[in-house]
């Protein structure tokens, strides 16, 4: 048997450990298990624990909460787990496809609508980021433009 139908049998075999580990867990708090694989070569089949984004109600919504599901105390290792975070978090941002696309002064919601609706117009349409774009961005400008103008008409208490 090759390594490559070994890896894949073996990733297989770990996945469906990790699906069963994962059922049970259900939706309650905590961090789910994932299954991948080394970089190199000869990559190995691994194991993690990680928080799954997709259940919001498993996510721990308190510092406290985070040290008691993640089992960590000390405060130096939360520090190094906050630079991680904020790290990858600023790579993610600095890195996205959409970002080029999106206006300096749109606020906050308005940025992330545009990132969530290009990005979801873009996969079901089969279609180029950029093709999404040039299609929605002249309408999320005008909705922009729209609230900010009704925005500045609203009376302000005397």
């Amino acid at each position: 048997m090759s390594p490559v139908k070994a890896n894949a049998e073996e990733l297989k075999l770990e996945n469906a450990k990790a699906d069963q580990i994962n059922k049970e867990r259900g939706k309650a708090k905590g961090t789910r298990v994932k299954v991948g694989q080394t970089r190199g070569k000869n990559p190995n089949v691994i194991t993690w624990e990680y928080f799954n984004r997709e259940i919001p109600e498993s996510l721990p919504t308190s510092y406290q909460e985070f040290c008691e599901l993640t089992k960590t105390t000390e405060e130096k290792d939360i520090v190094n787990l906050l630079i991680e975070g904020h790290n990858s978090f600023q790579y993610a941002e600095a890195s996205d496809e959409i970002g080029e696309f999106v206006e300096d002064y749109w606020d906050k919601d308005t940025a992330t609508q545009f990132r969530t609706t290009i990005r979801q117009f873009s996969k079901a349409a089969n279609m180029p980021i950029e093709k999404a774009v040039e299609m929605l961005k002249p309408a999320v400008e005008e909705g922009y433009q729209a609230r900010k103008k009704a925005a500045e008409e609203v009376p302000q208490p005397a």
